[in-house]
């Protein structure tokens, strides 16, 4: 409600340690309120200062806490990590993400594949191939 009221002007901003306000509208947050009287201070977010820093607007937020998670999809997508994440916003800035997310969960519902973990492979400390140093050390590298 208090990001609603933000977001139509009705008042200056939201106190709240929440980032999820800004998902919901919110412009201005206020966060870390602490009314000490020897030294009382806040931290104040903006969403255009967030949309500058990041190139983040409203929906982008919403698809990144889509895929690294929040209060009501906490695991987010599994094996996404945040720069995947901001990379993937960044490729498809100016679609509608909501409706491109959706239209892939359709596929793939409709083409019955079953779920799909992505696992990073080791790589070799010495030539940075895929594989361990020690099997390296054991069999070579079949790269080099």
């Amino acid at each position: 409600m208090c990001a609603y009221l933000n977001a139509t002007g009705r008042v200056d901003g939201c106190i709240t340690n929440d980032g999820d306000v800004f998902l919901y509208g919110a412009q201005t947050v206020y966060r870390n309120f602490a009314m000490n009287a020897k030294d009382p201070f806040l931290d104040c977010y903006t969403m255009s200062s967030i949309k500058e820093k990041l190139g983040c607007d409203r929906e982008s937020l919403i698809g990144l806490a889509i895929l690294l998670g929040c209060d009501y999809l906490p695991k987010g997508v599994p094996g996404v990590g945040k720069e995947q994440a901001l990379k993937l916003i960044e490729i498809l800035q100016g679609q509608n993400l909501l409706q491109r997310f959706e239209q892939w969960k359709e596929q793939l519902q409709y083409h019955n594949n079953p779920p799909f973990v992505v696992k990073r492979l080791i790589h070799c400390s010495e030539c940075h191939h895929p594989g361990s140093s020690k099997e390296h050390e054991h069999s070579g590298c079949k790269f080099c």
